[in-house]
Parts: C-alpha cells; sequence; structure tokens
C-alpha cells in the first residue's frame, strides 16, 4: 500500500476513535456552554493537530516495523516484562490506603483554548 492511503485510512480510523465521549470532547463541551463556539472550535483544532502529528508518526514506525520483523517480536517481549512489572507495582501499591489530594483545578488564562488543546490531546 502507498504510505499516503495509509495515513489517510489511519487519520479516518484515529478520528472516530476520537468521537465517543471522553476527557477531550467533554471539555469542549464544556468550554462551548460556558465561553463560547470559537473558543471551543480553537480547542478542537488544537486536539485535530496532535491527531493527525500522532497519525502520521504511527504510519512511519508501522511501516519500519513492517520492513522489520525482528524487531517486532523484540518488542513484544520487551512488552510483556513491562506489563508484568506493573502489574505487580500496582497489586503492591493497591494495598495500601489512599489519601484524597484537593486540586484546585481553576484556569488562569482564557486566552489560548489551542495550546490548551494541543497540551491535553498530547497528554491523551
Amino acid at each position: 500500500m502507498d504510505i499516503t492511503l495509509i495515513f489517510f485510512l489511519s487519520l479516518l480510523i484515529s478520528f472516530i476513535g476520537v468521537m465517543p465521549p471522553g476527557m477531550l470532547n467533554m471539555s469542549a463541551a464544556i468550554i462551548s456552554l460556558k465561553e463560547g463556539h470559537n473558543r471551543s472550535f480553537m480547542f478542537s483544532i488544537g486536539i485535530c493537530i496532535v491527531v493527525g502529528l500522532q497519525t502520521y508518526v504511527a504510519t512511519i514506525f508501522a511501516k519500519y516495523l513492517n520492513q522489520h520483523p525482528d524487531i517486532t517480536s523484540i518488542l513484544k517481549r520487551v512488552a510483556v516484562v513491562i506489563f508484568l512489572l506493573i502489574s505487580f507495582y500496582f497489586f503492591m501499591t493497591a494495598k495500601k490506603q489512599a489519601s484524597p489530594v484537593r486540586v484546585d483545578a481553576r484556569i488562569k488564562s482564557k486566552k489560548s483554548r489551542f495550546f490548551q488543546g494541543v497540551f491535553m490531546s498530547a497528554l491523551n
């Protein structure tokens, strides 16, 4: 397959994956209700740019891994070890009682919802 076809198929699938209600969509809805459609639109544009960049990078990696199956087998083994270590860590920390943490979630500046969208999408 041509890399552009793979990119656009991946982009379509990633946008379909972002559509169900989640952190980013609910944040965009709240911004739209509280601050208006323009700020929500800029927030969504920031999200779309990050999704596009992530799709491009994923396409490049997929092409590389398709050409090097030996690396894929190594990555599978490393992933098993990492998941076992993470499982053990969370099993051990689940026994401890977590203390509630109070977080002040006020937004200091409402000037750039675009960069907030970029940041939240990158974290997601």
